[in-house]
């Protein structure tokens, strides 16, 4: 039996059969989002689209992944799609969106999408549909949706021993331009003589930093509830959802709250009106591994204290003393002082709060057996507030 495919795919400024596009399109439907729950929906379309390569920069909470559709084409520009979410450009991609809310995504791939967005297009062009009312009864359908998940860390960079690490400090110590016998007792006093480092050290387990700040198991969880329904000429959908995800890191975070509103109405025979209002607040916490993306989060940058610092305290005292202990003794070649990466993570603050508020109407007019008059218009305000130190 021969079934025929009529898929329709909107673009610009019409509908159009799919088979009937010139360009490459990939498509993923709401449905299959929610299979990969995540703060944003760009993660959600990972390994759905054949393409369309997504490029996660950092690991810290919060962070969005990049889309690349043909790559990057420019060395010096921005490499990111045009998105076009219910038919107004978003600056944001889809940070602002919740994948339960999305009813479809269509990538536009070819070059030839330019003909309809311009320049803005050049990258490609991702086409997001929101959900919105399908009753006519006037009924009220609710859905509710619910994701707990657990991650840890699969793969852990091996560090030296306890005792190679004294060993290495030996070295080091021994081997500074500037090593003065002061120096040297120092040492001893701190670790012991050279010859007793392997009964000192030997079977010494000392302190895993990478698996102290980042060995936890961590918690992820979804939840939506939405309400849609409707009567003749007139659908609607609400919905909220909350996003919590612990970061890798200990102290680190972020969570989100998003309520949003799609309204339609069939004002007359001839006027319509299409209505959409979205507002989310997130709070992204902690200073993560690798700060949050800029020269300025440098000073953040957790990698270096987890590799370097000492696991061992020493033949004084018990190494379990340096979890509670800043004491910055070892330098790199730089000079600059390593810190207690658990102290560190806990004293240093790095904390934003970011309100986005959307909204976008779209008044269409039928003029005449042919011919109809649409307009759309669109608003974004955005506060951000970042807190450091």
């Amino acid at each position: 039996k021969t079934e025929a495919l009529d898929e329709v795919v909107v673009i610009g400024y019409a509908t159009v059969k799919r088979k009937d596009l010139t360009g490459s399109v990939a498509s993923v439907k709401g449905s299959d989002m929610l299979k990969t729950p995540g703060s944003d929906a760009t993660q959600a379309i990972a390994g759905r689209m054949s393409g369309v390569q997504l490029i996660q920069s950092d690991g810290q909470p919060g962070a969005v992944p990049e889309i690349r559709v043909r790559g990057g084409i420019s060395i010096t520009q921005d490499n990111s799609p045009l998105y076009i979410i219910d038919g107004i450009p978003n600056e944001d991609g889809m940070s602002n969106i919740n994948p339960n809310d999305i009813e479809s995504i269509d990538v536009l791939k070819d070059a030839s999408v330019t003909a309809i967005y311009g320049a803005r297009g050049a990258n490609g062009v991702v086409l997001v549909t929101t959900k919105s009312g399908s009753q006519s009864d006037g009924t009220a359908k609710v859905s509710f949706d619910a994701y707990v998940g657990w991650r840890k860390l699969a793969n852990k960079i091996d560090v030296l021993s306890t005792e190679e690490f004294v060993l290495a400090d030996y070295e080091r110590t021994l081997g500074g331009l500037t090593t003065s016998e002061t120096q040297m007792n120092s040492w001893q006093q701190r670790y012991g003589g050279f010859a007793d480092i392997h009964t000192n050290y030997g079977n010494r387990p000392g302190i895993d930093w990478l698996d102290e700040t980042m060995g936890r198991t961590t918690t992820t969880q979804s939840y939506r509830v939405g309400i849609q329904g409707g009567t003749k000429g007139l659908n609607y959908y609400v919905s909220y959802g909350y996003f919590d995800d612990e970061g890798a890191m200990v102290y680190s975070g972020s969570n989100k709250h998003s309520i949003s509103a799609n309204i339609r109405a069939d004002i007359s025979k001839r006027v319509s009106f299409n209505g959409r209002i979205n507002y989310d607040v997130q709070k992204i916490y902690g200073s993560g591994v690798a700060g949050n993306g800029s020269n300025v989060d440098a000073r953040f940058n957790k990698l270096t204290q987890i590799f370097w610092y000492r696991p061992t305290i020493g033949i004084q005292g018990s190494d379990d003393q340096l979890r509670y202990t800043n004491d910055p003794i070892l330098e790199d070649d730089s000079g600059n002082t390593m810190v207690n990466p658990l102290l560190g993570a806990a004293s240093e603050r790095d904390d934003r709060k970011i309100r986005t508020l959307q909204a976008s109407a779209t008044l269409t007019l039928k003029l005449g057996k042919g011919w109809t008059f649409r307009s759309t218009n669109g608003t974004r305000y955005q506060n951000t507030r970042r807190d450091l130190f």
